[in-house]
């Protein structure tokens, strides 16, 4: 599969190229969102009192939020992102190997065992049907400092449901709406990994708190 140019590889801007995949099992099919390979970044999965978290350093951190942004804007049942296992690392507390990490648009888009199941035995995905650009509509603007404060001032009244599961070998970040999708988006773009290993408060949204933590300080991305 061919590989991205060294100054693509790094890139987490508007419009970044992704490949698309087309999974069919019984009764449905799915639309796979990947990383193209040779992506630099890398993630890990960690279960901390009772809750399952993402982590990454800030170059991945902002990956994340763009995808999670891009994700806000889909509205076409059966579209998955996944960061499958070329785009994984053990996790820096014990070692333990991460699971494939899905984003479910949780408003339209069905999610449980049963489907996870189905996902997990076609990985991994080697033959993409196509070539998406992952457009990220007011992200850019949202993240300037006035701008963010205003949009979680308005964002605070709204009621969280979304949820991060593990099930079949992969965990699942399901934001329940396109507006929990963006929050949860902004505050993985937000994050400071500059600090410890160990995990690290960030911003609440919901069912879940995103994580970061140091690229320095571990050596491992």
């Amino acid at each position: 599969m061919k590989q991205q140019r060294t100054g693509t590889a790094r890139s987490v801007t508007d419009g970044l190229k992704l490949h698309r995949h087309v999974v069919r099992s019984p009764g449905r099919t799915h639309t796979v969102i990947t990383l193209r390979p040779g992506t630099h970044a890398r993630f890990s999965t960690n279960r901390f009192h009772e809750t399952w978290h993402v982590l990454s350093d800030d170059h991945g951190s902002r990956l994340l939020g763009r995808l999670l942004w891009g994700l806000s804007y889909q509205a076409r049942p059966g579209t998955v992102v996944l960061i499958d296992r070329a785009f994984l690392t053990p996790n820096p507390f014990d070692a333990e190997p991460p699971d494939p990490i899905l984003l479910v648009p949780g408003w339209c888009t069905p999610f449980d065992d049963r489907i996870a199941g189905q996902l997990k035995r076609r990985l991994p995905l080697s033959k993409p049907e196509g070539t998406v650009r992952w457009q990220t509509f007011g992200l850019d603007r949202t993240l300037e400092p006035a701008a963010l404060e205003g949009w979680w001032s308005r964002y605070h009244h709204r009621r969280h449901r979304g949820r991060v599961t593990r099930g079949q070998g992969l965990v699942a970040l399901t934001p329940s709406s396109p507006d929990e999708a963006r929050a949860w988006a902004l505050s993985a773009m937000s994050l400071d990994a500059s600090g410890p290993t160990t995990p690290t408060s960030a911003r609440t949204t919901g069912a879940t708190t995103v994580r970061s933590r140091s690229s320095a300080a571990s050596g491992r991305w």
